[in-house]
């Protein structure tokens, strides 16, 4: 049997998605390195293994080099370390919303040599955080894989914080009416001051008009509004003949027509 077919009947056994090249060369102790690496280059060519970064491969059964598949979740989880599934990868995941993203989402608080990947069809896209930013996270079950992903609160105010990366504040605020219908907020004012004072106006704001909190709650994100700067309030969209809003220190250059658009469809 060549080498080849010899590491990709171990990588069968193995009954694994992706490995490492230490568990490869732990299965192929009979190779020495340089080889096992000249033979890994050629089944990378010929669709056998998905090269995910250094070092890391996605197996391939045999007759299937068109058209595996794969969780983008699971792979996601091996394209960046440390890293979380979020925005609105996990809007979609939560039920936060029912659009499904054409590219999955990933947050990480290292560098980052490119901002996207594409495997085997998909999208991959990275945001870096900065470090006092990356939390909130939780463990979920994905195709018999335990990946990690940010939390609805975090990822609402992920949400808040980078409309660009849920399709826009609409997409944001659908996310918060959702999430409010089911659940109590119990850290979401908090992560939104973790995260600054543009999320804490945006929240402020659109809790308020979405008639979906309380006294409370308003006047704790209110207080906590220290910065009289002014923030607009959808980062996508020019700021000419925005209407300041005093209260939230906001530009306000949507309408709440549009805003709110997605209840009426």
């Amino acid at each position: 049997m060549s080498s080849k077919n010899n590491i990709l009947a171990k990588l069968n056994r193995g009954g694994k998605e992706i490995y490492t090249f230490a568990e490869i060369k732990n299965v192929s102790d009979d190779i020495n390195q340089g080889t096992l690496w000249k033979v890994l280059s050629e089944l990378v060519k010929e669709n056998r293994l998905i090269r995910l970064k250094r070092a890391v491969y996605l197996y391939v059964p045999e007759g299937y080099q068109e058209n595996w598949t794969a969780s983008n979740f699971w792979i996601g989880a091996n394209l960046v370390q440390p890293y979380a599934i979020s925005f609105w990868s996990a809007l979609n995941h939560w039920g936060l919303t029912e659009q499904l993203p054409k590219r999955t989402y990933i947050q990480t608080n290292k560098s980052i040599v490119s901002y996207s990947k594409n495997i085997l069809g998909s999208e991959y896209q990275f945001i870096r955080l900065n470090p006092r930013r990356f939390f909130g996270t939780e463990k979920i079950w994905v195709a018999n894989h335990q990946v990690i992903i940010t939390n609805p609160e975090k990822t609402l105010v992920d949400c808040l914080a980078f409309p660009a990366y849920c399709g826009g504040i609409s997409e944001a605020v659908k996310g918060l009416y959702n999430f409010y219908q089911t659940n109590q907020s119990k850290n979401l004012v908090d992560y939104a001051q973790k995260m600054g004072q543009p999320v804490l106006k945006r929240l402020g704001y659109l809790l308020e008009i979405l008639e979906i909190s309380n006294e409370e709650e308003l006047d704790k994100i209110k207080r906590l509004i220290t910065n009289p700067n002014p923030v607009v309030l959808e980062p996508l969209l020019p700021a000419e003949n925005a209407e300041w809003n005093s209260k939230w220190k906001l530009n306000i250059n949507i309408t709440k027509k549009d805003l709110l658009n997605w209840k009426t469809t």
